[in-house]
């Protein structure tokens, strides 16, 4: 699978120090996968070691011609919450 990211998300990434091999981890095997209305995107959600403690990794991708296209990455804490405010108004739970 080709791995490729956006502008933001590298902004982001960079910001954040998230190590790109986390962002695989997910891709590869996500506890939740959504499907965001708003965006047309895809959201995978995996708990993986960061900043010394277990956290949520979200991360919105696209499936394009060549290959995945990360739109944005960020950490969540609260993951029930985020979910909660969300699943059913502009995500579906695809898993």
């Amino acid at each position: 699978m080709k791995v490729f990211y956006s502008e933001h998300a590298r902004l982001k990434i960079e910001l954040r120090k998230i190590n790109p091999s986390k962002i695989e981890k997910v891709l590869l095997d996500p506890e939740y996968i959504f499907y965001d209305f708003y965006t047309q995107s895809l959201v995978a959600i995996k708990e993986i070691e960061l900043y010394g403690s277990k956290i949520h990794l979200v991360v919105v991708f696209t499936v394009e011609e060549k290959g995945v296209k990360i739109v944005t990455v960020y950490p969540c804490r609260k993951i029930e919450r985020e979910i909660a405010s969300k699943e059913g108004k502009r995500w579906l739970r695809l898993k």
